[in-house]
Order: structure tokens, then sequence, then C-alpha cells
């Protein structure tokens, strides 16, 4: 389902497999998806750091 939102002028659309609107709120999926940037930022620190190291011990 595509939803359009207009907050403080600007437009924005979220694209989601969950249609049901009154049940997932657009505060509540902009949560979730932050929190799973987070998460992937910190595998890539984890994956990088990894990296980096095993390149030194060579």
């Amino acid at each position: 389902m595509l939803s359009t939102y207009n907050i403080g002028g600007k437009s924005y659309r979220v694209l989601s497999s969950m249609i049901d609107v009154m049940r997932f709120l657009y505060d509540e999926l902009a949560d979730i998806y932050t929190q799973r940037w987070e998460i992937e930022l910190g595998f890539r620190v984890t994956v990088v750091t990894l990296f980096v190291y095993s390149r030194r011990r060579m």
C-alpha cells in the first residue's frame, strides 16, 4: 500500500505491505524503520571492523 503524508509542507510517501492504516500508524512505522536502520548500521560497523582486523593479521 502506498500512503502519502504531508508534514511541515513536505510530502512523504510510504510503501508498505501492512495495509491496515488504523492499525499501523505512520508514526509507528517511522519509529520501526528508524530502529531497523540503527540495527543495520550496527551490523555494518561490526562487519567493517572484523574485516579490517582480519586484514591486519595477514
